[in-house]
């Protein structure tokens, strides 16, 4: 979250455009992971000439494929939501579907919705829900995004180990 909040607080704002589970990779530091993005071969800077954004549909924000792909920061929003989803469900957004059949849904006006087991009613799939907002004006910015994130980690508490010992490291919630 904090290399997109870092794009898209650049002059021009850039877009990452294909934000998706294959292009985050993981590692494993110390006692932490840090994700970092790759690929930015479908990037755009915010300028009046900023072409089309692409992407792979079933991460894509529904304006991308409704409205010419004009990009915009809210774009990435979305794909954020989608990779949450990911990440709590441990499932591709929209798997049962071909990229022809989320289109195609999407122009009827009856778009798929993803299926959020009952577990996932926490509030991580809260905050992925607002980043989803059809209405891209409705979607957070990053920078409050990542303050939600944020929010549900509290650092340096009694936290229990598993063998049940309890050490102060920092818990999520």
């Amino acid at each position: 979250c904090r290399a997109v909040r870092y794009l898209h607080g650049q002059r021009p704002t850039i877009v990452h455009g294909d934000l998706k589970d294959s292009n985050v990779m993981v590692e494993a530091m110390k006692d932490t992971y840090r994700a970092k993005i790759t690929d930015f071969g479908l990037s755009r800077l915010l300028t009046r000439a900023a072409q089309p954004l692409g992407g792979t549909i079933r991460w894509m924000a529904p304006e991308l494929f409704l409205n010419a792909g004009k990009p915009h920061a809210a774009c990435d929003i979305f794909s954020i939501g989608r990779l949450m989803y990911f990440i709590i469900t441990r499932q591709l957004p929209l798997a049962g579907f071909s990229p022809k059949e989320i289109i195609s849904r999407e122009c009827q006006g009856s778009p798929l919705e993803l299926d959020w087991p009952v577990a996932a009613a926490h509030h991580a799939a809260h905050i992925a829900c607002k980043c989803l907002a059809r209405k891209p004006s409705l979607r957070p910015e990053m920078a409050e995004v990542l303050n939600m994130i944020s929010a549900l980690i509290v650092p340096q508490r009694l936290c229990p180990d598993v063998d049940g010992r309890h050490t102060r490291k920092t818990c999520r919630l």
